[in-house]
């Protein structure tokens, strides 16, 4: 990690999902935060969590939750939050054809991966 860049987006995966209460990865995240912070000068964008077709209809009301009370983390710790779930939902579902066919939804695809990469350029370019 790059700590002296001027912008620092932290995008994490869900796969601990499952296993954690959201209380636990929002803990997670703020820790995140305050390394970054005792080591770095840099702005933080903290990236939402990204719906999965895998486990959506288990999992998808506990990652809405998530990403609203990382809204409010960010909030409180002055991060930017932004909402990089929005081009992976159509109808409160996720976009199947912006994930892997293969691993059954777990990951993005190569088109998932070019909007996810555009959406981050594009939030760096309106935060210089």
């Amino acid at each position: 990690m790059d700590l002296n860049s001027r912008h620092l987006i932290l995008h994490v995966g869900t796969n601990d999902i499952n296993s954690l209460l959201v209380p636990e990865i929002v803990a997670s995240y703020n820790d995140l935060i305050s390394v970054v912070r005792d080591n770095s000068v840099c702005d933080i964008v903290v990236s939402a969590v990204l719906p999965r077709p895998i486990d959506h209809d288990k999992n998808g009301e506990k990652v809405k939750d998530l990403n609203k009370k990382l809204k409010t983390l960010c909030i409180d710790r002055q991060c930017k939050f932004v909402k990089t779930f929005k081009p992976f939902l159509h109808a409160g579902e996720p976009r199947r054809e912006l994930y892997a066919v293969r691993d059954g939804g777990l990951h993005l695809n190569w088109e998932g991966c070019r909007r996810l990469r555009q959406f981050f350029i594009n939030c760096v370019a309106h935060l210089s």
